[in-house]
C-alpha cells in the first residue's frame, strides 16, 4: 500500500470515475486505500460538487452507491492533471537517479558472501 495526499488520492478517484461510473468497492479494489479513507475523500468530493452519486439497486444487495464525476470534478481534473503528473514524473526520475547512484554500492554489497555458519562475510573475488 503507498502513502498519498489527500489531493492524490482526490485526483486518482476522478481520473478513474472520468469515463465511466463506478461503485465505491470497484474503486477501493483498484486504488487499495483504506476503506474509511475512500469513503470519506468520496463524500468530500460529493458534498464539494466534484462527483455525484446515486443509489440504485444491486444483484446481489439491496442497494448500491454509484459515484461518477460532475462538470466541476472534470475542470479540477483538466487543470491539475498534467500538474499532477508532472509532479510524479519528477519523483520517479528522482527514486531512479538514487537507485543508479546506490547500484554500485548495491553489488559491492552483492558479492559478499557468508563464509561460514557463524556469520562471517568475505568478499568473493572474480
Amino acid at each position: 500500500m503507498s502513502i498519498r495526499s489527500s489531493q492524490q488520492l482526490d485526483l486518482e478517484i476522478m481520473a478513474l470515475l472520468l469515463h465511466r461510473p463506478q461503485h465505491g468497492y470497484a474503486l477501493l479494489k483498484k486504488l487499495g486505500c483504506h476503506p474509511s479513507t475512500l469513503y470519506f475523500t468520496l463524500h468530500k468530493l460529493e458534498t464539494h460538487h466534484y462527483l455525484h452519486s446515486r443509489l440504485i439497486p444491486g444483484l446481489k444487495t439491496p442497494l448500491r452507491r454509484l459515484y461518477w464525476i460532475g462538470h466541476r470534478g472534470r475542470a479540477v481534473l483538466a487543470g491539475e492533471l498534467p500538474n499532477y503528473i508532472r509532479k510524479a514524473r519528477m519523483r520517479s526520475d528522482k527514486l531512479l537517479s538514487e537507485y543508479l547512484e546506490h547500484r554500485s554500492h548495491i553489488r559491492w554489497l552483492e558479492g559478499f558472501r557468508l563464509a561460514r555458519p557463524t556469520g562471517s562475510l568475505r568478499r568473493e573475488t572474480f
